[in-house]
């Protein structure tokens, strides 16, 4: 279903100290990004405060942003897949047909738990969703907190965009009193105005971009969690996995803590997991899929909030 982003995050990716090293390049690639949105939200709220213009600098800063964007989503797709490639190696060992899909492999697993017992290849099953959980966890935290950080700036980006709109006039007649000041040209102020405005526009679409991508990975990332969360209680409810699941230690996974309620609370269901797994496959594929992990195929719906819904 993911054959494109599979080989880019499949072997590659490794396990353990490889997906490690993975997130702590992520994490630093990610905070030196923070500060280039840092300085690009002071940049705008700057030049909306003072009624002024974008400097070149600032416009070229701007640029910046999206690259550093993309090339870390890459990284992000790549260990949301690895996190599917998990809990797919738990149920995997249950089929019976060759190369069956992956929907055909969670169907036929959960069909299978009912009647069967568990051979003696749970030990490995345990492992990957643990690994699975595992990495799920860490990259929750990561995803919620990240979303919520750029939804803020994107409100505050778009609100200063509004001032800097509607105070066009002003704005203008600042660059030619500085440019009198100066002595410089003013006949191209009335561009500089609308180049200003543009640069703030663009920067407020890449924020919205961030957030519709963040939102597929928290969406595609949840649904995982939940799987593995499901087949990590079949395992233990089958004596797969002695005593409760260590991959449900709530204190270990405190991001996952509110999944792992719900499935506590009999609130999470593989037939619900399965209704929604669906569409947010089929969104997550149209987000990253296209040009090898390209920029998202379409226009969505912009929200705030993952697409998760539980039985």
């Amino acid at each position: 279903m993911f054959m494109a982003l599979e080989s880019a995050s499949g072997i590659a990716m490794g396990r353990g100290k490889g997906i490690e090293g993975e997130l702590v390049a992520l994490t630093g690639a990610l905070e030196a990004l923070d500060q280039q949105i840092e300085q690009a939200a002071q940049d705008v709220a700057s030049a909306a405060r003072d009624k002024t213009g974008l400097s070149e600098p600032a416009k070229s800063r701007f640029n910046t942003i999206p690259q550093a964007w993309t090339a870390a989503r890459q990284t992000l797709v790549s260990l949301v897949v690895a996190v599917a490639d998990r809990n797919d190696e738990a149920v995997a060992p249950l089929e019976d047909k060759p190369q069956p899909t992956r929907s055909e492999r969670l169907r036929a697993a959960f069909a299978q738990v009912l009647s069967m017992r568990w051979s003696q290849r749970a030990g490995p099953k345990a492992r990957s969703l643990d690994e699975a959980l595992a990495l799920a966890d860490r990259l929750y935290g990561l995803l919620l907190a990240r979303r919520e950080r750029i939804v803020g700036v994107r409100h505050a980006v778009e609100s200063d965009l509004v001032e800097m709109t509607g105070h066009r006039a002003q704005l203008a007649e600042n660059l030619i009193a500085a440019a009198e000041r100066e002595e410089r040209e003013t006949s191209a102020v009335s561009l500089q105005v609308e180049d200003s405005l543009q640069a703030v526009q663009d920067l407020a679409a890449d924020f919205n971009r961030q957030v519709r991508e963040l939102n597929a990975l928290v969406n595609k990332l949840t649904l995982e969690a939940e799987r593995a969360i499901v087949l990590s209680c079949v395992l233990a409810d089958e004596g797969a996995m002695p005593g409760s699941s260590p991959g449900l230690d709530k204190v270990r996974l405190a991001h996952l803590r509110p999944l792992i309620e719900l499935q506590e609370n009999d609130m999470l269901s593989s037939i619900e997991i399965e209704r929604r797994r669906g569409g947010i496959d089929a969104r997550f594929r149209a987000a990253f899929e296209s040009a090898g992990d390209g920029a998202a195929s379409g226009e969505q719906t912009i929200s705030a909030t993952p697409e998760v819904q539980h039985a």
